[in-house]
């Protein structure tokens, strides 16, 4: 979130406390709550992993759709450091309301990984889909998502990354095609070499040979892996935010190739900046 930042987004950043999260903490008690473990009995079958998980998604939906509904509500509204403040308000408040003002809400987009996806998926069949403008879905694992939700597909325009360790796996991959029946993805790119944690911070914890030994980082050098994230992100970003998109697609020479004007702008941007982007091309 930090280089999209740096971009000019406004990253919001989701804690969800449905219990499926390693860490959470109740935003009103300050309770810690710990993972859920699965019920007694469970043998792992894909019947009962939609029932187990259900409860969780529901939660987070609604976890999504209020804070969807908070940034439509306070996003290009009046900074509260020069609007009235009650006595004793929280200031940290203020300049979170301060930083709203600058957002655009026409321009939202959802992000999910993993299990993350699932919630992104549902929250916009659910009602989410008028109040953002795009999706971004990455290892999306739908193995909890019922077949009639996924064979529904994303209701709004989407773009897909995988590590090199979800793309062989042809189970999810197969989801995913399923996912695309309805509506293809804008794109949908393979980061080659990396493992399902390669989206989060994790990969830097610890220098690379231990993480690799640990298996947490695949054999793809995390910088060159970590670049490459971030350019066909803010890539899919540029296209879901365009008023004319230009249907970027990921090509295996680690650049991006698109159909219309903005063609070779955006693959001699790609060369310039990351020459040996771990880009590839899934054919979905």
């Amino acid at each position: 979130g930090r280089e999209l930042g740096a971009a000019g987004a406004i990253v919001v950043l989701v804690e969800h406390e449905d219990g499926s999260g390693s860490y959470a903490e109740d935003a009103c008690t300050g309770e810690v709550l710990r993972p859920q473990p699965p019920p007694r009995n469970y043998s792992g079958s894909r019947r009962e992993l939609i029932r187990w998980r259900r409860p969780f998604l529901r939660k987070r939906v609604e976890e999504l759709r209020q804070v969807v509904d908070f940034v439509h509500q306070t996003a290009g509204g009046v900074p509260k450091s020069v609007a009235r403040q009650g006595p004793g308000e929280d200031a940290g408040r203020g300049l979170l309301f301060d930083l709203m003002s600058l957002a655009d809400p026409s321009a939202v987009i959802l992000a999910g990984h993993s299990f993350g996806t699932a919630s992104v998926l549902l929250a916009l069949q659910q009602g989410l889909a008028g109040l953002v403008r795009g999706a971004l879905l990455y290892d999306p694992w739908l193995a909890p998502v019922p077949d009639r939700a996924i064979n529904a597909g994303v209701p709004v325009p989407y773009s897909i990354f995988l590590s090199g360790e979800w793309a062989g796996y042809s189970h999810e991959v197969a989801r995913i095609r399923a996912l695309g029946r309805r509506r293809k993805a804008a794109a949908v790119a393979c980061v080659v070499g990396t493992r399902h944690q390669w989206i989060s911070d994790a990969t830097f914890w610890l220098p690379q040979f231990m993480l690799r030994h640990l298996r947490v980082l695949g054999p793809a050098d995390r910088q060159l892996a970590h670049a490459a994230t971030v350019q066909a992100t803010r890539l899919a970003l540029d296209e879901l935010l365009s008023e004319r998109p230009c249907r970027a697609v990921f090509r295996p020479t680690f650049r991006a190739w698109a159909l219309g004007p903005v063609e070779s702008s955006l693959t001699s941007n790609l060369a310039v900046l990351h020459p040996q982007l771990s880009l590839d091309l899934m054919p979905l």
